[in-house]
């Protein structure tokens, strides 16, 4: 009984760590897909006037005004055109 006594707090610090281990990886991974993060790496979000999102061309016609949201601010523009395009088709002129 004594052993068992003096090895349950080591056992518990032990789960205790590996608890904390799992929660931070857990809030590294939530992080990772955070809108914020996606921001802060290099992509924006298009959005109208009111708050919607702009998801596809027909969502902002020409002439619109829309707000699109950068790592540091805000861009507010008005659509002066469309050309469609395909996620997974390249882009002539587009650099990373």
């Amino acid at each position: 009984l004594a052993g068992l006594t003096a090895a349950l707090p080591r056992a518990l610090a032990v789960r205790f760590q590996r608890q904390q281990e799992r929660l931070a990886a857990a809030a590294g991974r939530l992080d990772a897909l955070s809108p914020l993060a996606v921001i802060a790496r290099g992509y924006s979000v298009v959005r109208l006037p009111d708050g919607r999102l702009v998801r596809q061309l027909a969502d902002a016609p020409p002439d619109s005004a829309v707000e699109a949201r950068t790592a540091d601010g805000w861009l507010m523009a008005v659509v002066r055109s469309h050309r469609r395009q395909r996620l997974n088709e390249p882009a002539e002129g587009y650099q990373a």
